[in-house]
């Protein structure tokens, strides 16, 4: 009997119950970019833009060329902004804290790194041009500093997929919006691309993994903007590339990209199914349980932080939404989103919802939402539960009319 009851427990797990939240469909963007920069600006608004063209027929991953497109959805509607001065792709991307928008470096329909860097005015609906880096780069991280100014930095003076692959760069820089000049400092002590940059709360920003010489980095430092200078850290337990970083109650969550480790038997895992912490106490790294099968078996496609702290993950090719719970270390299933055809894109909005783009389709979660039972995608296993549930009922009623006589 209480084998039964551990089935019957287990089967009641949160992750095998109805799924919370719902997908509900917005208005159709007006161009529909792909694999965009997404911000959401402080006044409730997002807005979309550094992406590439959709190319009908096209192979799934087939390169396709930049666009200056920029669209903005703003109260339920989309509008075409003013176009950046050019078409760029990889670029730097970070909000000021008046709302204007750094684009650092990038690649061009060249195929090029470029040095120049364009301020945007989203009030103004306007562009302008600053001072260019130092030296052209494509792929570098930007993330802004307590004090306001930006630091840039790794990236490749090449275009990120040439053959060969350009070696990631060490040099960093700090750009001085009031100012509008740049400043050199001291390099990092590995040169990185594709790498992600988190600002602590100490105001300090955690550099971890990224590209080295064509293979994911396990390396990891930390900037202080107090000294310009930077300190390794411990590395991460799996080497990383191309991934998301979120800072979540006083840990930095890695998730997503390339990442790469061997067990012992020499079987290789598609380590990007699971989560790196750094816990920014300590300094230290630990890795979350990867998702069970019966989750997702899935590559990760897109992740993005929701209201009450969890992660959202989409994966593919068969589209799938988790959420994980980085403080309990839990994964759970939630409602199955809408098939997409192009690289979705997921950001947070103001009213702590996510939205998801990709291409010409866009839809927004609301982790509150209700949704019917047939729409979540998990019909077998709720008559599974049921079956479970109606045994467990059954062998209940038999033992007490045995007792009973």
């Amino acid at each position: 009997m209480a084998g039964i009851v551990a089935v019957f427990l287990a089967a009641c797990s949160p992750s095998l119950a109805p799924p919370p939240g719902a997908w509900l469909p917005l208005p159709q963007p007006p161009v529909g970019l792909v694999n965009p920069a997404v911000l959401a600006l402080g006044h409730g608004s997002v807005l979309v833009l550094a992406g590439q063209s959709v190319v009908s027929g096209s192979f799934p991953g087939a390169l396709r060329p930049p666009l200056s497109t920029v669209e903005e959805f703003a109260s339920g509607t989309w509008h075409l902004r003013a176009p950046e001065p050019e078409a760029l792709s990889d670029s730097g991307i970070v909000i000021l804290p008046n709302d204007d928008v750094l684009v650092v470096g990038g690649v061009d329909g060249q195929e090029r790194a470029v040095p120049r860097a364009y301020l945007y005015d989203p009030a103004a609906d306007r562009w302008s041009r600053t001072p260019d880096l130092p030296v052209p780069i494509a792929a570098p991280f930007a993330t802004l500093l307590k004090d306001g100014t930006v630091l840039v930095g790794g990236g490749a003076s090449a275009w990120p997929n040439d053959s060969p692959r350009p070696s990631g760069l060490s040099s960093a820089w700090i750009f001085d919006p009031a100012k509008q000049d740049w400043r050199s400092i001291k390099s990092m002590h590995t040169g990185r691309l594709f790498a992600s940059a988190t600002r602590l709360p100490d105001g300090t920003v955690l550099v971890a993994g990224g590209e080295g010489d064509g293979s994911p980095l396990a390396s990891a430092e930390v900037f202080d903007p107090a000294t310009t200078s930077w300190t390794v850290v411990a590395p991460l337990p799996q080497a990383r590339e191309q991934h998301a970083a979120t800072l979540i109650g006083g840990k930095v969550v890695l998730m997503g990209g390339t990442a790469s480790t061997v067990f012992g038997g020499g079987f290789a895992l598609n380590a990007g199914l699971d989560a790196e912490i750094f816990d920014v106490g300590s300094k230290s790294w630990s890795l979350g349980s990867p998702p069970s099968s019966s989750v997702s078996p899935e590559p990760f496609a897109a992740v993005a932080p929701m209201a009450d702290h969890r992660l959202l993950i989409l994966t593919q090719p068969l589209p799938q939404a988790i959420a994980y719970d980085v403080g309990a270390d839990y994964w759970s299933r939630i409602t199955r989103p809408p098939s997409w055809q192009t690289a979705p894109t997921l950001s947070n909005m103001a009213n702590g919802q996510v939205l998801l783009l990709a291409g010409k389709s866009a839809w927004r979660f609301d982790p509150n939402g209700n949704v019917p039972s047939t729409e979540t995608g998990f019909g077998r296993e709720t008559v599974v539960l049921s079956l479970i549930a109606g045994g467990l009922l059954l062998l209940l009623g038999v033992q007490r009319f045995f007792r009973a006589r």
